[in-house]
């Protein structure tokens, strides 16, 4: 694992145990970990590679820097470039240290104790936003009450409209700014007028650079309302004077424009004295100055799509490390700086693709153009495709013509200790139900894209009473429990918050069925393979879902492993649950041998053989990868 590879004199990463033994760096634009990635990840280490994974920060959120033994460094999306490229170096450091024994007690220490009041500080901000919500949506209304709750919550409202794709990007950025602001936090308040402008959801701008290029703004719009004389508004709006100095020709520009720069007393423009007298303010972080390595076609691709600011960090990181054998991107997000960094070191790309990217619900026009042509644009650098089912490698090859994809679903594994015979009592101990409860679980985050409302709709018209069970988050929690309240049924309908991931499987095991509830409205959907699916298979629960599911149709209606119908409005969620639990049918029991006897050929350990193999041939080495079911 981490102690192969060392800090070498240069303060780089090496690879020091043997020439089989392969570096491999994946990259992933998310700071929520998806458990198929780990999961990859250990499957790689177990035959002696060395894994580790480049990420990004969250707003909320543990933000870990190991998982599973897999070492993650983590970029902001908007910070001093230098600042962060150090801090993250000297983590990554950290982090080998700590593999190898040698990091210090206190170090270690503290690191928990900090997070440990981040976690303290994070859910304080959400209890404090349920409660005033709570109480307020009676009085005012919903949509008051919700902004009075999110001026006395701002750092959980913030985590909240940063997510919340459905409102305009103006709405977002102004919201983000003004509640950035009201809670002293300054790097979200930029990071609100930032989402303003962008076209692609990206930051690309470093903090320092936004906050400079605001102070230009508003150094010029008070010059405009200014009715002092021209000298002296240049005077006493320096900034304006340097925007104004852009355009100026001269043997006088510069010294004038050092003494504007000097008058703004910022050290952001001090340090930049002579590009800013010039009339150079450089905002924008521009496409990396050396492309030696890289082809014409590509070199011209990313002069017209300049790397943003993380993709910068992560290239200049990538730089630092010796012996990079394989460059991992995973998923659309964190393809363009894989793929430069495969060009630049002349080593393997690995696409692995767990969405179809631009037929995401949501997605439209000019952005699904975008992302549609960047993957048709780069996936021809890649050396290996990864996809979720056959039918996902099917729209690819038919969309980008592109070779070698393996499939690798989004299978999971059993936890220590656990037994599929068995039923367990988590849920029912934790909400103290009756073992005569009849328990229907959802997991995972809930919004209104993915039928939550109609499920509780269903669940109140159902014959059979049964009790919701949402092991899960979002930004509608507060909504869902609300509706709850209208439909009756609160009574019947439990939130409850994530549980460790060694947890879940559990979890599942302790309800009579799971749910999932979505509708197949669009081609990514139709065709996915759930996790959902795979961790009630795994737990051996029966499941109800819509028989429209392409592949959920393929293995839960043919291995006899629930209830699938059409799922279109609540009278359908009805029925299904009425079906599940008819006892003339012999109820959800009837469903359990087929999954006991027929769950296990579903499991990592079988899903990913096919992508062990791929890797072999990546690396070229003699024996196969070790897919055993080896508890995570």
């Amino acid at each position: 694992m981490l102690n192969y590879w060392k800090p070498c004199s240069r303060g780089k990463i090496v690879n020091s145990h043997n020439a089989k033994a392969k570096n491999i760096l994946m990259i992933d634009r998310n700071s929520m970990i998806d458990r198929r990635i780990i999961l990859e990840a250990n499957l790689l280490q177990r035959s002696r590679n060395v894994v580790a994974l480049v990420a990004s920060y969250g707003v909320l959120g543990d933000n870990e820097n190991i998982i599973d033994g897999l070492p993650i460094i983590r970029f902001d999306e908007n910070q001093s470039s230098k600042r962060s490229f150090d801090k993250r170096h000297k983590e990554f450091h950290r982090l080998i240290e700590h593999e190898n024994g040698t990091e210090s007690s206190s170090g270690g220490q503290e690191l928990q104790t900090a997070r440990k009041l981040e976690e303290k500080y994070d859910q304080k901000s959400k209890e404090n936003f349920d409660s005033i919500y709570h109480i307020l949506s009676s009085l005012v209304g919903k949509k008051l009450a919700l902004i009075i709750a999110s001026i006395f919550s701002p750092r959980f409202a913030i985590a909240r409209i940063s997510s919340a794709q459905r409102l305009p990007k103006i709405i977002r950025g102004a919201s983000v700014f003004f509640l950035g602001t009201l809670s002293l936090n300054l790097r979200a308040a930029v990071s609100g007028i930032a989402t303003i402008g962008r076209r692609d959801g990206s930051n690309v701008l470093s903090i320092d650079s936004q906050i400079a290029k605001l102070k230009f703004d508003l150094s010029s719009l008070r010059a405009r309302k200014s009715k002092l004389p021209q000298l002296l508004k240049l005077v006493r709006y320096p900034r304006h004077g340097l925007s104004a100095l852009k355009l100026k020709n001269g043997s006088g520009k510069f010294p004038f424009g050092a003494m504007l720069c000097l008058l703004t007393f910022d050290p952001y423009i001090i340090s930049r004295l002579w590009s800013f007298s010039n009339g150079d303010f450089s905002f924008s972080p521009k496409s990396p100055p050396k492309m030696e390595g890289v082809r014409h076609e590509l070199s011209e691709y990313f002069s017209d799509h300049p790397l943003d600011y993380w993709e910068t960090e992560v290239l200049r990181f990538a730089e630092n490390l010796d012996n990079i054998d394989i460059v991992h991107a995973h998923d659309l997000t964190a393809l363009r700086i894989a793929v430069l960094i495969g060009e630049k070191r002349n080593i393997p790309v690995v696409y692995d693709a767990h969405e179809l990217y631009s037929y995401q619900p949501g997605i439209f026009g000019q952005r699904k153009r975008e992302l549609f042509e960047t993957e048709h644009t780069l996936i021809k650098y890649c050396n290996e495709v990864v996809v979720i089912n056959s039918d996902q490698a099917g729209v690819m090859q038919m969309d980008h013509g592109h070779g070698s994809y393996t499939p690798l679903t989004n299978a999971t594994v059993r936890p220590i200790g656990f037994d599929v015979t068995k039923r367990y009592a988590y849920a029912r101990e934790k909400l103290n139900l009756p073992d005569d409860a009849k328990l229907v679980l959802f997991m995972g985050g809930i919004n209104r894209g993915r039928k939550i409302h109609l499920l509780m709709e269903g669940a109140a018209r159902a014959k059979t009473p049964v009790h919701l069970v949402f092991l899960s988050w979002g930004m509608e929690v507060q909504e869902f429990k609300l509706l709850a309240i209208e439909l009756g049924i609160a009574d019947r309908t439990h939130f409850v918050d994530p549980v460790p991931w060694s947890e879940v499987v559990f979890w599942a095991a302790s309800v009579d069925a799971g749910f999932m509830p979505y509708q197949a409205l669009d081609l990514n959907t139709r065709i996915s393979s759930p996790n959902k699916m795979y961790e009630f298979i795994a737990a051996g629960t029966p499941m109800i879902g819509s028989s429209e599911l392409v592949n959920v149709k393929k293995i839960v209606e043919t291995e006899g492993f629930g209830v699938l119908i059409p799922l279109k409005d609540a009278k359908d969620y009805a029925s299904a649950i009425d079906i599940m639990f008819d006892e003339k049918l012999g109820g959800s029991e009837r469903f359990r041998q087929a999954l006991i006897e027929r769950s296990d050929q579903y499991l990592f350990e079988s899903e990913s053989r096919e992508f062990a193999k791929m890797y072999d041939r990546l690396l070229n080495i003699d024996e196969t990868l070790e897919c055993t079911d080896e508890p995570v």
